[in-house]
Formats: structure tokens, sequence, C-alpha cells
């Protein structure tokens, strides 16, 4: 029943994990390599060593992390979720449309929560130019999801980005929340 030596695998992940960044990174190619790993544990802990590392040494590495946003396991997915939001802005920027697709799609609440949150700390341009396929968020049958979508929209840079003319207007957040947005 499963592979007797992925507790190996896991436990030597962890080990990685404790280490200093510097000391990490030459170590890392043979984390990522566990991304793909068979066990949903070993996935988990190698994507958690990843996060390990510099936002800079992170990115050699984020095309395979955000192929776990696809991962059978919710935690592996919530886990490479989180591990993109360690990249800089301009990184995560590469990795939106994938974070939003998560947030859109996937069919666990927390880790549509966790795309959300993780988008929320996204250049504000980045995210308005996913504001159509986030806003279906806003219906979402998860309160607390719909919660995160509200706030996501609902700030200062963001209303005024979303300020001029289209969909992202007062008559749009009172029909999509049912109340207007402050400042708008």
């Amino acid at each position: 029943e499963g592979d007797a030596a992925a507790p190996v695998r896991t436990a030597a992940l962890k080990a990685l994990s404790a280490l200093e960044p510097s000391a990490l990174s030459a170590h890392a190619k043979a984390a990522s390599y566990r991304l793909s790993d068979e066990d949903a544990h070993v996935r988990f802990a190698a994507v958690a060593a990843l996060k390990a590392l510099t936002p800079s040494a992170l990115s050699k590495h984020a095309a395979a992390v955000a192929k776990l946003l696809k991962d059978d396991d919710e935690a592996v997915r919530r886990e490479g979720i989180t591990a993109l939001g360690l990249l800089s802005a301009s990184d995560l920027a590469l990795h939106a449309p994938q974070l939003a697709v998560s947030g859109r799609e996937d069919s666990d609440g927390g880790v549509r929560l966790a795309a959300l949150a993780v988008l929320a700390t996204a250049a504000p341009r980045t995210v308005v130019g996913l504001a159509a396929e986030l806003e279906g968020l806003l219906d979402d049958d998860d309160t607390e999801v719909r919660e995160g979508a509200e706030r996501l929209f609902n700030n200062d840079i963001m209303r005024a980005l979303l300020r001029g003319e289209g969909p992202h207007d007062q008559q749009w957040w009172v029909a999509r929340v049912g109340r207007t947005a402050p400042l708008l």
C-alpha cells in the first residue's frame, strides 16, 4: 500500500527546508524534481522546501511549482499557491493568470481562497487585467471565497483603477455585492 521510501523522501525534504536559503539553493533542483513525485506528502514537502528559498532563487522553479495548481491533492495545490505568492511582483504577474484559473475553477474553497489571497498581493494592474475572469467569484457558493473576492476588488488602489467606464462601476457593485463600493 504505497511507496515505503516516501516517508524518507519527505523527511529529507523537511530537512532541506530547515537550511538557510543560500545552502538550500544548492539542493533546490533536487527539491524541484520531487514536485512530480507520486506521493502527495513528498510533493507537499518539496514545495515547502522551495518556499524557504529567496524569491529570486524560487523564481527559477516557479514554472514547476505552478504545475502543482492542477495537482490531485488540495493541500499540495494550496502550498503551490502560497509558494507562488512569495515571488517578486514581476514573477508573480507571470503566473497570475494560472492563479486566476485556480481561484475560479478549483473544486476546493480553500484553494480558491488561497489563490485570491495571493492575487491580493499582486500588483493591482495585474489583478485588473484578470478582473473579468475573477468577477464570478463574487457569486461563489463559499462565503469566505465571496468575501475574499470582495476584498480583492474593494481597496483604494483597485477602486481607483476600476473607476473608469465598464462593468466595474457602482452599478456593477450593487448588482454583484448588493451595495455600492465605498469611494468608487
